[in-house]
């Protein structure tokens, strides 16, 4: 149904039923003012990879229609609510003949919930080269269908064997993409955004500690499609003083790094 203008949808998204694409639709209120459309009520606070991929989005439609991301650095500074909408401002810091930069400031109620800054690149020619490995885990064909993954609309996950078991939030973790997505990139790019804040790079550490985001880098190395098998893999660095770093590379099933990213999040014991 629809109210006040906007569409609301009664969706629990630890079993989404939401469409991903309906999930990350913006409304343009002004040439650099959009709006989300999709609300629902979530027990959970708005899940951090949705208002990023939605922020990429806003940014990327006032670039031109060939250019593509090539990278994105956002802070978390409040919990979003999704029954609310979220107001994205976009700001053209930079158009230049080869890349374009914009930072965006999604604000909520009032107040900010997320500070993005995004370079996009027209195409060009250059090396192709890629120094990291991919991790050796068995491909998606191999391995069962998994439950559908938490909070993520329109995405189906296959779990391959982690380094170390138990392994709660899996640091290797294939996702692919059910919804009809078509052959934008820009959309490809929102969508590998709003996996890339899923699991964590510490699942698999043997005490479990609370953990939210602070700050999310993503760096877009090549073109990706988000509705062919990714494979997510989650390397832990470094925690003290209550934070703690994970970084991240996104691969296809063919060896192709296509994307790397890096997190920081609070490391905070629970109380008892």
């Amino acid at each position: 149904m629809t109210t006040g203008g906007f569409s609301t949808h009664t969706a629990d998204l630890a079993t989404p039923t939401i469409d991903v694409l309906e999930l990350l639709g913006l409304e343009r209120l002004d040439d650099n003012v959009f709006r989300s459309t999709a609300l629902f009520p979530d027990r959970w606070a708005l899940y951090g990879g949705q208002v990023c991929a939605q922020a990429l989005l806003a940014a990327s439609y006032t670039t031109p229609q060939e250019s593509a991301a090539n990278s994105l650095s956002g802070y978390f500074l409040r919990p979003g609510n999704a029954a609310k909408p979220v107001i994205f401002q976009v700001e053209r810091d930079h158009d230049g003949r080869t890349y374009a930069a914009r930072r965006v400031v999604a604000i909520q109620g009032g107040e900010v919930v997320l500070n993005l800054a995004s370079s996009f690149q027209r195409p060009r020619q250059g090396d192709d080269l890629t120094f990291a490995r991919m991790p050796s885990v068995a491909p998606p064909a191999q391995l069962p269908p998994g439950e559908p993954p938490v909070r993520l609309a329109s995405f189906e996950r296959r779990v391959p064997a982690q380094p170390t078991e138990p392994c709660p939030y899996p640091r290797y973790l294939w996702l692919r993409c059910t919804a009809d997505v078509g052959d934008e990139q820009r959309m490809h790019q929102a969508l590998l955004a709003y996996v890339s804040d899923y699991s964590s790079g510490f699942g698999c550490e043997p005490v479990r500690e609370r953990q939210a985001t602070i700050s999310h880098a993503l760096w877009f190395h090549r073109p990706v499609r988000v509705d062919q098998w990714l494979l997510l893999a989650l390397e832990p660095q470094s925690a003290f003083a209550g934070r703690a770093v994970y970084t991240g590379t996104v691969w296809t099933e063919s060896g192709t790094c296509v994307a790397t990213l890096t997190q920081e999040t609070l490391y905070l014991r629970r109380n008892p």
